[in-house]
């Protein structure tokens, strides 16, 4: 009798486990459809609409998991990446570095953690800061080596960021490295015909014609505006 007591206090005990856990589960997967819901509307230039959507999604997560949740680190690079989108940048800026001190306090994915270092780069290099964009682009850029790999895609953008900031700090021959590598890349992963490879042979024409060696950038310039045409149409800018 003892034992079949014990054995159902058990079994309660776990079903009330379990039910609080799916009900974690939902609550979390909610947050994520509000957050993703939230991102198309800024690829769609609705940012108005996007952060109220984000905000929202950031107090569920705060009510439901905390302040200092995975659920609403997400959210708050999301907020980030919306000012980002509207070309905000000053604004963007306090949400991914909320963001990050999220993931090292909780220590979230690296992949995670890498986007965020490079979003953070990415705003200090749109500000014309470009000391303080260099470290957070070389994080993201060991994040995703170590974790990622060489040969992968976000290991190519990590490449091509610290190709443009090397860019715009005048040393165009690690600019060249950068971007010859990051194309060498995306040629393995994807072929001759994607727009991420069409992307580094537009960023390498931009910087041979910076250094005034049009021999070299006329001819990658056309091959990738032939290219963004075939795969996005001519209408595309």
């Amino acid at each position: 009798m003892k034992n079949t007591l014990l054995l159902f206090v058990f079994i309660v005990i776990r079903i009330g486990a379990f039910a609080q856990n799916a009900d974690s589960l939902r609550a979390s997967k909610e947050v994520f459809i509000l957050i993703d819901s939230a991102a198309k509307l800024t690829d769609q230039q609705y940012f108005d609409q996007a952060f109220q959507v984000l905000e929202f999604a950031g107090k569920q997560a705060e009510d439901k998991f905390g302040k200092k949740s995975y659920q609403n680190a997400k959210a708050l690079n999301f907020q980030g990446r919306n000012y980002v989108y509207a070309g905000k940048y000053q604004e963007a800026l306090p949400f991914f570095e909320s963001c990050l001190q999220i993931y090292e306090g909780i220590k979230g994915p690296p992949a995670d953690v890498a986007i965020v270092h490079s979003n953070i780069g990415m705003v200090y290099r749109n500000l014309g800061l470009y000391e303080q964009a260099e470290p957070y682009y070389l994080a993201a850029h060991k994040i995703r080596k170590q974790t990622q790999g060489e040969l992968s895609k976000p290991f190519a953008g990590s490449l091509n960021s610290l190709g443009l900031l090397a860019w715009n700090q005048g040393h165009y021959t690690l600019a060249e490295h950068y971007h010859k590598k990051a194309m060498e890349i995306r040629l393995k992963l994807f072929g001759d015909q994607h727009i991420d490879y069409a992307q580094s042979m537009n960023n390498l024409a931009i910087l041979y014609n910076d250094m005034g060696l049009m021999e070299k950038a006329e001819p990658l310039y056309l091959q990738s505006m032939a290219l963004r045409k075939k795969l996005l149409g001519p209408e595309h800018p």
